[in-house]
């Protein structure tokens, strides 16, 4: 998939230690020009800050004012049970109230297996597989691109949770669900700094981009979404279209990129306006566009049946949900 280059949010990194994910993840973000502070815990009331294309100021504790400057704040899961509850609480609220996004960076899935460690209902379930998951990146990375270790694990998706990225076999491996204004996220990929040193920095970019463009604040053009995986001919495949509030009713076209376009109908979620969704059935292989005003998203089509696993397991998602 690929997408417009649009102005980078705001970010805030909170570790609990200084870290290759941290270190990695800020020269992507410099690289894009983005905006990012890191507050990494060097001992137990003490802190290590960098600031990358913004002024420094005060970070030692987190406020309503601090948090201002911020449209997304992702923290990994020992830093998150570090917090204070206040700080806590202000992120949350941050989050309900201004559309701030959070991302939680969970550690090869503990906390989650016993339900303990992570708030707003994510959960995972243990697989009998293999210790490293190779994940898929919505069309990215090759057999080459080195596996990224998620431990055995699979996030659960309930009602109003909506899966971000997916491996090979169709697990989820990230995922997000509304927060009042807001969005959370959760990742079981804590360290995805080895696809860098591998050489495959377009494919980390890639998630990161998507994990960003998810759960960040919603910027002020629109912003087109699909399901992870694989887009295959004759599939539906589900759409949506977010637009920043008051936004007029979008026209919008899909087709191959070469033409020509058809009209595609969207319509208004009752319970979210400012989002448009619809579906598109591929009839051939090849690259297509989604496009609207401000906002396009290209996209490859697969052959029909060249997916069979994570088709099979797509289905078993889709079962377990509707039970």
């Amino acid at each position: 998939v690929q997408v417009d280059t649009a102005e980078t949010p705001s970010l805030l990194w909170i570790e609990d230690s200084p870290s290759f994910e941290a270190r990695h993840f800020k020269e992507w973000i410099a690289g894009t020009g983005g905006r990012l502070a890191i507050r990494s815990r060097v001992s137990r009331n003490r802190f290590h800050y960098e600031f990358h294309n913004m002024e420094r100021f005060e970070l030692q504790r987190l406020s309503s004012e601090v948090l201002k400057r911020f449209d997304l704040v992702v923290v990994g899961q020992r830093a998150w049970n570090g917090l204070s509850e206040p700080e806590r609480q202000v992120l949350i609220e941050a989050s309900e109230i201004r559309a701030l996004g959070l991302l939680f960076r969970a550690r090869s899935g503990i906390g989650l297996a016993d339900g303990e460690g992570w708030p707003f209902g994510f959960t995972s379930e243990e697989v009998a597989e293999s210790e490293g998951l190779q994940v898929r990146v919505a069309g990215l990375g090759t057999e080459q691109t080195p596996t990224l270790d998620t431990g055995p694990f699979e996030l659960l998706l309930e009602r109003g949770m909506e899966p971000i990225f997916e491996d090979q076999s169709g697990r989820v491996v990230a995922a997000a669900r509304p927060l009042g204004a807001g969005t959370v996220g959760i990742t079981l990929m804590d360290k995805t700094y080895p696809w860098v040193l591998g050489g495959h920095g377009e494919t980390y970019s890639q998630l990161w981009s998507d994990l960003v463009e998810v759960v960040a604040r919603p910027r002020d053009s629109p912003v087109w979404r699909i399901p992870p995986g694989p887009v295959m001919v004759d599939e539906p495949l589900p759409l949506s279209l977010e637009l920043t509030s008051g936004a007029p009713v979008p026209a919008a076209v899909f087709g191959t990129i070469s033409g020509p376009f058809a009209d595609l109908p969207l319509r208004q979620d009752p319970r979210r306006p400012n989002r448009w969704t619809g579906t598109v059935w591929p009839a051939e292989t090849g690259w297509h566009r989604l496009s609207t005003a401000g906002s396009k998203l290209d996209l490859y089509v697969d052959e029909a049946g060249s997916w069979p696993a994570w088709q099979q397991a797509r289905k078993e998602r889709a079962t377990k949900l509707a039970s």
